[in-house]
């Protein structure tokens, strides 16, 4: 569904406006204040229609099915598209059997042939120098939308991201889990505690510290995200550490290029 996404907007919305639209044979050529331009076919324009008619209101789902268009034959002569309107914002479109379609500026700016879709995600940034990672409070997360994009834009930007102020229940790092998305199990299981137990097969089980590391690097598709959710810590200590595994890199690529390379470029195997 990539090609329904909105299109950036408040400081990533594209800044041109749409100048001039003229119509040649089976396609449209657009104009914008930037000076990009680009030719839309016609049949593009229509199995693109984002209308309700169109596109199931809710799944936003395809319902119009081209194949099955009177249309059809038309598509390969100049007479499919009855008129046209446009203004710095949009582009209007009123086909021969009546149905109008209505496009975004900004939408088909981004999608000009040969242009690169430009993503909706954050650009994941590397720590500076005395980084420090946001919070969110867990009301604010559980309570609406705005925090959870914060959370989740801080999480894809940093890598790191702090919810603070939770409840101290045992299943509260499983309903914040399922409310981003399934949660996957693993040898440990989906949710497990980490204690300090008699006899582990663990260190995460014991008292001793552990040192920077990775969890589940053997693993084909390790997980995505981890939570690590603390109800309570009694004992001195037991402070966390993480480290921007990306930055060390570009500091490794700054100061010691052939390392980086041999880094790169030969393959490792795992003890």
């Amino acid at each position: 569904m990539a090609e329904l996404r909105r299109y950036r907007q408040g400081s990533g919305a594209p800044a041109a406006t749409l100048e001039s639209v003229t119509q040649q044979a089976r396609r449209l050529t657009l104009n914008w204040s930037d000076g990009r331009n680009g030719q839309f076919p016609m049949m593009w324009l229509r199995d693109h229609c984002a209308c309700d008619r169109c596109r199931h209101p809710l799944t936003r789902e395809r319902l119009y099915k081209l194949l099955d268009d009177p249309l059809w034959e038309r598509f390969d002569g100049d007479d499919a598209l009855a008129s046209f309107a446009f203004d710095a914002s949009a582009l209007m479109l009123t086909w021969r059997d009546g149905h109008v379609s209505r496009f975004d500026a900004g939408w088909l700016h981004q999608r000009c042939p040969g242009q690169e879709l430009a993503t909706l995600l954050p650009t994941p940034t590397p720590w500076p120098t005395h980084f420090t990672p946001s919070r969110v409070s867990h009301a604010d997360f559980v309570d609406g939308s705005e925090g959870r994009s914060r959370w989740a834009t801080a999480l894809l930007r940093d890598g790191l991201v702090i919810l603070d102020q939770g409840p101290c229940e045992l299943e509260e790092v499983s309903r914040i889990t399922e409310s981003i998305g399934p949660m996957r199990s693993t040898n440990f299981g989906g949710r497990f505690d980490v204690r300090s137990v008699p006899n582990p097969n663990n260190a995460a089980y014991t008292a001793i510290g552990l040192e920077l590391h990775t969890d589940l690097p053997n693993w084909r598709q390790p997980p995505d995200i981890q939570l690590l959710y603390c109800l309570e810590n009694d004992a001195e200590g037991g402070e966390s550490s993480f480290a921007d595994g990306f930055a060390a890199a570009e500091i490794l690529r700054a100061e010691d290029p052939e390392a980086f390379r041999v880094l790169l470029r030969e393959h490792q195997g795992c003890a």
